[in-house]
């Protein structure tokens, strides 16, 4: 009585601990992977033992109160093995004499199989880790920009020859991409504002001169011509649009973002003058860098100029241009007529492209010039602003409901196991168990011996005969004395 009674109380004790546990940890900060990891092991420990001892509560007021009901009812052998078996054998509770005859013990059975999923498996889930954010800092520090230096952005000669293979390269991997080439940032989680020049196209729809195909098989989609005064010059058979995109100086308001180190752009830009192809290496007329835009030009002209048609006679589509390799294909005024050439991609985004060739082509120019900031060698940190760092810490979190309500239905379901206990201790006027020196002191008598006389290993299955044999705890006289046993009804 006393051990059952000091594991109930024990059962609390260790719930409370494990609830005040993790309200000290509620709101603080996780300091080390190390500490996050014992703190969890440690609730978990709270929870097993919390678990451990309610559990030995409960068994042992289900075993006071089993003997009672063997005093009280005749029960069969069947039924008896049932209940003796059901804190450890789920399948006893499919015996129908042991709900009929032993309903609350059942009861009691069953709450030793509920209870310990009920407590190891929610109270530890109740502390978790999440992110807080800080308040933000803002703070005067250097981010790149762009600087126009010749020898960076063009190889020159006498020949004004300007494909600089740096340059060269980020265009073409921006457009292969069709994204912004992202920079690494200071840190994981900042804003902040940079105001530059840089290249950019501003197209308009025109008028102009093209060649055209001899053969009337020939359907012409894309035809692209450059000339001299730094215009780009398209035609598209969709709409039998004329697209003129020119180059110019470009003034940029940028806000970047970063969230875990991702990036985001916002960009605000003013068209200052267009800026015409240089008629020789000292040739700044426009600008002091016109000579650094045709480097960024250059690439880009190089990988657009050419055309594409569709020849009817054999289906198939000549392709003269380098414009397959960027997103500019997708756009509606190219798409729809090589509809069976250019499968969908939704790796990238071939929908959110899908609009006019000019709006794409400005677009493009945009994301070229963004791609020169993540370019250490392009994009110097030499611009001092004001950045906005936004951080976070993880800190514990803490679900009272989760721990207190499984722990409260578990005390309370214990307390009623130990009531029943109790009032069983009470009638017997002593402690019972279902040790094998108990069951060799119930089952000594004469009548037990004749039913069993040729069954002595106890193996299973019972022969019918003796499974169906209704026992009842009781009285029994044997060599000159009275003392209690299992014996037949």
């Amino acid at each position: 009585m006393s051990a059952m009674v000091l594991c109930f109380l024990l059962g609390i004790l260790l719930a409370v601990s494990h609830h005040l546990f993790y309200q000290h940890l509620n709101g603080t900060v996780v300091k080390t992977k190390d500490h996050q990891e014992w703190a969890l092991r440690l609730g978990n420990g709270l929870a097993l033992a919390t678990k451990a001892v309610l559990i030995a509560a409960v068994g042992i007021a289900f075993t006071q109160h089993i003997w009672t009901i063997f005093r009280q009812k005749a029960i069969t052998v069947k039924g008896i093995d049932a209940i003796f078996a059901a804190p450890n054998d789920v399948f006893a509770f499919l015996n129908r004499e042991m709900w009929l005859k032993g309903f609350v013990g059942t009861v009691i059975a069953g709450l030793l199989w509920i209870l310990p999923i009920v407590i190891t498996v929610l109270p530890p889930t109740s502390l978790s880790v999440h992110a807080a954010l800080l308040p933000n800092l803002t703070i005067q520090s250097q981010v790149p920009v762009p600087i126009y230096n010749n020898e960076t952005y063009a190889e020159l000669s006498n020949t004004l020859t300007y494909k600089g293979s740096r340059i060269s390269r980020l265009i073409f991997a921006s457009a292969t991409n069709v994204a912004i080439i992202p920079m690494k940032p200071p840190y994981p989680s900042i804003s902040y504002t940079v105001d530059f020049y840089g290249p950019s196209f501003n197209c308009t729809l025109e008028w102009f001169n093209r060649s055209q195909a001899n053969n009337a098989n020939v359907i012409e989609i894309y035809n692209f011509s450059n000339t001299t005064s730094n215009v780009l010059s398209f035609w598209t058979q969709i709409n039998d649009k004329y697209i003129q995109c020119a180059l110019y100086n470009t003034s940029f308001h940028t806000v970047f973002s970063f969230a875990d180190n991702i990036q985001s752009t916002t960009n605000n830009r003013t068209f200052i003058n267009a800026v015409k192809y240089p008629g020789s290496t000292t040739d700044t007329r426009d600008i002091p860098y016109s000579l650094s835009y045709q480097g960024w030009m250059d690439p880009i002209s190089d990988m657009l100029r050419g055309y594409l048609y569709k020849n009817e006679a054999v289906d198939a589509v000549g392709w003269f241009s380098d414009i397959g390799l960027t997103g500019l294909i997708y756009s509606s005024d190219i798409r729809p007529a090589l509809s069976d050439q250019i499968p969908d991609d939704p790796s990238i985004g071939a929908t959110q492209l899908f609009i006019p060739l000019e709006d794409l082509l400005e677009e493009f120019s945009v994301n070229m010039t963004m791609s020169l900031f993540s370019s250490s060698l392009l994009s110097p940190s030499k611009y001092t602003t004001n950045i906005t760092i936004k951080s976070s810490i993880n800190i514990y979190a803490y679900n009272r409901a989760t721990l207190l309500f499984p722990y409260l239905a578990s005390i309370v379901c214990a307390a009623f196991a130990i009531a029943i206990g109790a009032r069983a201790f009470g009638i017997s006027g002593k402690s019972q168990s279902t040790s094998f020196s108990s069951i060799v002191c119930t089952t000594r008598n004469k009548e037990l011996d004749d039913l069993l006389a040729n069954d002595t290993l106890g193996a299973k299955p019972l022969k019918r005969s003796i499974a169906k044999t209704r026992l009842r705890f009781a009285p029994s006289e044997g060599r000159g004395r009275v003392h209690w046993a299992f014996r037949v009804k």
